[in-house]
């Protein structure tokens, strides 16, 4: 077997030994076709045994970003968009100020988005007595359900 041949075999498995490991299934790997075989043989009587491959290592990529998302607090815009996504498929797309939002929002930070709206009054149609918008976004989202004009 030709030494570039070796390396990228090594490299590829290597790539599919970190997708296991991220996935959980690194002490009990799925069966695979590709490669459950000797170096020797990984490609033999294999039709696009590279596109196979690459193909399984995505997998499995896939498995150890959904097995991370699980981990993540309940509440977390990353984790219900991972949860989410498989049934909306526009779930997990971020826009860039949803992005910062979201971020912002984690870490407990003033919210750029509502820099121009501090400190105005919010109107609902509840019988509480009307709020003010904060920084934080904390009395928006006491507001669940209520209509709210600015």
């Amino acid at each position: 077997m030709a030494r570039e041949m070796q390396e990228e075999t090594a490299r590829i498995r290597r790539l599919r030994d970190k997708a296991l490991e991220s996935a959980g299934l690194a002490a009990n790997p799925p069966q695979s076709a590709v490669f459950d075989r000797p170096d020797e043989g990984i490609g033999y009587r294999i039709g696009k045994v590279q596109k196979r491959a690459f193909d399984e290592i995505k997998g499995l990529r896939a498995k150890g970003l959904e097995r991370r998302a699980d981990n993540l607090p309940p509440a977390d815009q990353w984790r219900m968009a991972s949860v989410f996504s498989a049934n909306d498929r526009f779930a997990n797309s971020f826009g860039e100020d949803e992005f910062r939002a979201a971020a912002q929002t984690r870490f407990g930070v003033q919210l750029t988005c509502l820099k121009s709206f501090t400190n105005l009054p919010l109107k609902s149609n509840a019988s509480a007595p009307d709020k003010f918008v904060d920084a934080f976004g904390s009395s928006i989202k006491n507001l669940r359900g209520q209509r709210v004009e600015t």
